[in-house]
């Protein structure tokens, strides 16, 4: 007969070792000599979080939107108006109805695309669409970011709108609009894709609105926007504005704008503030409704320091009487490198309405008639050399056109009169006038009765070769070379 000893088992005829006992052992660690397999110590890594022996994604500050049922919630809505200070927002593809209100600070809402317009269907297809408007109103920080706004069912409001609710406001924002995509309704007066109210320091990027009133409309200061696609606009492509209850607006910088089917790209003083240190650049407009890009001061309010260069015009609507390029009223405007396609019509490539203060500096329309009205401080075209040269010949009179820069005249059908524009309309305008055949003679006319050349009603070239130039000092014609 066999009987089990101290940490030994019997069953039948065999044997087996079931444990040893601790006494009598040293160095034991605690809490094994207890038997009780719950000894192991676990931590957290980055991003981990440790609630007992459970680990889990510790990115407390993360919300994940999905309509399909996979996410904290199923509503942007509802995930907005639970999420704490500093939540970012993901939201998953999918169409989520409902508007936006932001009221907390650093709010990141990150769609996963930001869709196409559908013109066959009318609407967003594709990525992250929220149709309803997002409001980002006081949120200090916040962000959107990949996603399509679709209110072309809501006329009165706008795609985005960002600033302050408080009327005469303007405070730092520190938000940040990018890739978004935002369809309105294209009957709308007043809709924006993208409202900056009243707030400062806003940067937006890669935006593409269709259908609106105005595709965007800053109405604030230091706020920077690049790449922008907006077509059929109905009022402005984009638009800054100084006016009452949202003060100044200043230091904007705007660049690589594509607009398609547009009313201008607008700059505006009104209510007395001031809109200035605005720099626009890198812009294509396709067929606009009338005015390509107009700078407009409002009588007792301020336009200041305004830049616009780089920008092509195609099929130009712009009344005969108006400018492709207008300014009314404003001072301390800037054109370089414009130009206008226009197969249809011949009207004013740049037009002044009582501004001061206007440069323009390389400039060129076709089919052209005029390039410049209006008073100007200074004003260099720098057309094609088909139009800085300009041949005269076979005719008894020629009217000088503010592209001109050289003219060589030929008076060998008869004596021929260069009818000079009007001096106070381009001022440092230069000519030079050559005379290259042997008979007759070319006299140089000034506009009107008041005008002269040096002091002389005309000046006449006789011989062969002889030559003037001659510059206009906004009031009359002043010889510089002979």
């Amino acid at each position: 007969v066999y009987t089990a000893g101290t940490g030994l088992a019997l069953t039948g005829n065999e044997f087996s070792v079931t444990g040893a006992p601790w006494d009598g052992l040293t160095d034991v660690p605690a809490g094994i000599a207890d038997g009780i397999d719950n000894d192991t110590t676990y931590t957290a890594g980055v991003g981990l979080a440790l609630n007992g022996t459970q680990i889990n994604f510790g990115l407390t500050n993360l919300i994940i939107v999905d309509a399909g049922g996979k996410g904290h919630y199923t509503s942007l809505v509802d995930a907005v108006a639970a999420a704490p200070e500093g939540t970012t927002i993901l939201v998953m593809p999918g169409t989520y109805s409902g508007s936006i209100g932001l009221a907390q600070d650093n709010i990141h809402i990150i769609g996963s695309g930001a869709g196409e317009f559908d013109s066959v269907s009318g609407s967003l297809v594709g990525g992250t669409i929220i149709q309803g408007y997002i409001n980002m109103a006081d949120s200090y920080g916040s962000s959107v970011s990949n996603l399509g706004v679709d209110v072309h069912s809501l006329s009165t409001v706008n795609g985005i709108d960002t600033g302050s609710t408080v009327a005469s406001e303007q405070h730092r924002l520190d938000q940040r609009i990018s890739n978004v995509t935002i369809l309105g309704d294209v009957d709308a007066t007043s809709q924006h894709g993208i409202r900056i109210q009243g707030g400062s320091h806003v940067q937006i990027d890669n935006v593409r609105a269709y259908q609106m009133a105005h595709g965007i409309a800053v109405r604030g200061s230091y706020v920077n926007i690049n790449d922008v696609h907006a077509e059929d606009m109905i009022q402005t492509a984009v638009i800054v504005k100084a006016a009452a209850g949202t003060l100044d607006a200043q230091y904007v910088n705007i660049s690589n704008v594509v607009a398609i089917n547009t009313g201008p790209v607008m700059v505006e003083a009104t209510n007395g503030y001031t809109a200035g240190y605005v720099n626009i650049a890198n812009v294509t407009m396709d067929t606009p409704f009338s005015i390509a890009v107009l700078v407009s001061e409002v009588a007792g309010s301020t336009i200041q320091g305004v830049n616009i260069s780089n920008v092509t015009v195609y099929g130009s609507n712009a009344p005969a009487a108006n400018g492709v390029f207008e300014v009314r009223n404003a001072s301390q405007v800037s054109f370089s490198n414009i130009q206008s396609f226009d197969p249809t019509t011949t009207s004013i490539l740049v037009y002044n309405n009582g501004g001061s203060n206007i440069k323009v500096t390389g400039a060129y329309a076709y089919p052209t008639d005029q390039y410049l009205s209006g008073l100007f401080d200074y004003a260099q075209t720098n057309a094609s050399e088909q139009f800085r040269v300009h041949s005269v010949s076979g005719f008894a009179s020629y009217d000088v056109t503010l592209d001109n820069r050289i003219i060589e005249v030929s008076a060998q059908s008869g004596d021929v009169t260069i009818n000079l524009p009007d001096a106070a309309q381009c001022r440092g305008c230069i000519y030079l006038i050559k005379k290259v055949n042997t008979t007759n003679t070319v006299t140089i006319d000034p506009y009107g009765s008041t005008q002269n050349i040096d002091g002389a009603a005309t000046y006449s070239l006789s011989a062969q070769w002889s030559m003037v130039e001659i510059v206009s000092d906004g009031n009359t014609w002043l010889i510089t070379g002979q």
